[in-house]
C-alpha cells in the first residue's frame, strides 16, 4: 500500500499529466482551427472562382484610331473582342473627314465617350490614362480585371479568363509580358496588352488625384509611364509564364517568336529570355501582337469555328477538294492545290488503268488535276460530294483569307461546282483544307488548332456585348 505521502504525490503527477494534456489539446485543436482559417484565406486570395473560370469579369479597352476604324477595329471587333464580359474602342475625334466606310463601322462598334483625346502616336500614354479613368469612373465595381490592348493585338479570352482565374482581383497586381528595365519592378509590353485588377485600377486613379504621385499625363512610353504611375501606389506586376515557363503573353507576332525573329531590344528589354518553335509559346497563350485584319479572322476561325478535339498531330493525308463543274472531264475533277483523296478501291482501280493500254491514262504533261481525274473515269471512279449540313465547302482551292474576303479569280468562279461564299459561310467548321498556305501560316495553324485551341466550343453572341 502506498503511504500517504507518497499517495499525494501520485494525484500530484495525475494532475499535472492531465492538465498538460488539456493544455496540449486545447493548444493544438485552436492551431487546427487556425491553419484552416490560414488555407481558406490563401485559398480565397488566390482566386475566388478557382473552379469556374467564365465568371471572371473582364472589361477589355482597346486602342485605336480613326485610320484603322475599318480594318484593325473592325477585326478585333468581329473576331476576339466580344468574348470579353464587355468592350470599349477608345479614340479620338474624328474630324470633318470621315469616311462613309468610317461611319459605317462607328455605328457598329462600342466607343467609349470619351473627349479631348490627343491625336498621334506619341499620345498613347494620355489616350491609355484617359481608358483606365473611364473605365474607373464607369465600371470599377462591374468588372475584376481591366485589358488595355491595341488594335493589332489578338486576344484569346478563354485563356486569359483561365488565367485570372487563379488570381486575386483584391490584389495590386498587374499581368502581361514582363520587361526588367526603365521602371522598378519592370513594366509590361503595351503592344502585348496587359491586364490591372479592380484593386490597381483603384490605387491607379488615387494616384492620379495625388499631386505627389507625379503621374504623367502624356508623353513618354505609355507602358513605361502606365508602369511608373502604378509603383507610386505600390502595385507591381505579377508573373504571367506556365508552368513550362513559356510566355503567355508576346510582345510580337506568332510568326517572330516562333522563328526567333527577336530584335535586340526585345532581348535586352526581356524579363525572361525570348525562346523560339513550340517553346516559343505557352499552350495557354493569351496574346500575340502585330496581328494584320486578314490574320485576326484566320485565328478566330481556326480558335472559334473550326471543331478540333485533339491535342495530337493527325498525320497527314492526301485529301480531296469538291468537285468542280464538267467541264475538261466528265463528271468533274478535283482542284490539285486544294488536295483530294482515293478510297482504297479507287487507287486500286487507277493502277488497273495505268496497266491498261486501252485506257489511254496520260503519264506526264497536261493538267494534274485534270489527267488524274480523266484516268480514274476509265475505270468508273467518280467524285463526290464535299459539303457540310449547311453546304459550306470542306475544301478549299485558295487560303482562307481569299475565300474568306471573296477574292476570287475569274477561272475558279467559272469552274466552281457550287457557288462560292464569303465571311464565314465560305468554310465549314469541319473544314479540311486550305491552298496557298504559307509556311508560317503553315505553323501559326498547327499551333492554334491543335496547341492552343480552346476547350470550349461554345462562344457567346456578338450581341451579349452590346
Amino acid at each position: 500500500m502506498l503511504s500517504s505521502r507518497e499517495y499525494r504525490r501520485s494525484i500530484s503527477i495525475g494532475l499535472v499529466v492531465t492538465s498538460l494534456t488539456l493544455i496540449t489539446f486545447v493548444y493544438v485543436g485552436s492551431s487546427t482551427n487556425n491553419y484552416y482559417t490560414v488555407l481558406q484565406n490563401f485559398q480565397f486570395s488566390r482566386g475566388k472562382n478557382l473552379s469556374d473560370p467564365s465568371s471572371v469579369r473582364v472589361l477589355c479597352l482597346i486602342l485605336t484610331s480613326p485610320k484603322y476604324i475599318h480594318t484593325r477595329a473592325k477585326a478585333v471587333h468581329e473576331t476576339w473582342a466580344p468574348q470579353c464580359d464587355r468592350h470599349f474602342f477608345i479614340t479620338e475625334y474624328f474630324g470633318n473627314n470621315i469616311t462613309s466606310k468610317q461611319i459605317n463601322v462607328t455605328e457598329q462598334i462600342p466607343i467609349a465617350p470619351i473627349k479631348n483625346i490627343t491625336a498621334g502616336y506619341d499620345h498613347l500614354t494620355q489616350k491609355s490614362t484617359l481608358a483606365f479613368l473611364f473605365a474607373y469612373e464607369n465600371y470599377l465595381n462591374d468588372f475584376d480585371w481591366f485589358v488595355k490592348a491595341d488594335d493589332d493585338t489578338y486576344v484569346i479570352v478563354e485563356h486569359l479568363k483561365t488565367f485570372l482565374n487563379e488570381q486575386n482581383p483584391s490584389e495590386p497586381v498587374t499581368f502581361g509580358y514582363n520587361f526588367k528595365i526603365h521602371v522598378p519592378k519592370g513594366y509590361h509590353s503595351g503592344g502585348a496588352s496587359y491586364v490591372l485588377s479592380r484593386e490597381s485600377l483603384q490605387r491607379f486613379y488615387e494616384a492620379h488625384k495625388d499631386p505627389t504621385s507625379n503621374c504623367r499625363k502624356d508623353g513618354g512610353s505609355e507602358d513605361v509611364e502606365i508602369a511608373n504611375c502604378l509603383r507610386t501606389k505600390g502595385v507591381y506586376p505579377g508573373k504571367s509564364l506556365d508552368k513550362q515557363n513559356r510566355e503567355l503573353f508576346h510582345p510580337l507576332s506568332f510568326t517572330d517568336h516562333f522563328r526567333g525573329l527577336f530584335p535586340d531590344w526585345l532581348e535586352t528589354y526581356a524579363e525572361n529570355p525570348p525562346q523560339n518553335n513550340y517553346n516559343c509559346c505557352s499552350d495557354q497563350t493569351i496574346s500575340f501582337h502585330y496581328v494584320r485584319p486578314e490574320e485576326q479572322y484566320l485565328m478566330y476561325f481556326l480558335l472559334y469555328k473550326t471543331r478540333s478535339t485533339s491535342h495530337i498531330d493527325p498525320k497527314l493525308i492526301k485529301t480531296s477538294h469538291s468537285s468542280m463543274i464538267p467541264v475538261i472531264v466528265p463528271q468533274g475533277y478535283h482542284s490539285g492545290g486544294a488536295s483530294y483523296v482515293l478510297s482504297r478501291e479507287s487507287l486500286r482501280r487507277f493502277y488497273e488503268a495505268h496497266k491498261d493500254p486501252t485506257s489511254n491514262c496520260r503519264k506526264d504533261e497536261g493538267s494534274e488535276d485534270v489527267e488524274i481525274a480523266n484516268c480514274l473515269r476509265t475505270k468508273g471512279v467518280y467524285p463526290g460530294k464535299s459539303l457540310d449540313k449547311e453546304n459550306r465547302e470542306l475544301f478549299h482551292p485558295l487560303s482562307f483569307t481569299d475565300h474568306f474576303r471573296g477574292y476570287f479569280p475569274d477561272w475558279l468562279l467559272k469552274y466552281a461546282e457550287n457557288s462560292l461564299r464569303t465571311h464565314y459561310d465560305c468554310c465549314s467548321d469541319e473544314t479540311i483544307s486550305f491552298h496557298y498556305v504559307s509556311p508560317e501560316e503553315q505553323y501559326l495553324m498547327n499551333f492554334l488548332l491543335y496547341r492552343a485551341h480552346p476547350t470550349s466550343n461554345i462562344i457567346k453572341s456578338n450581341s451579349s456585348s452590346t
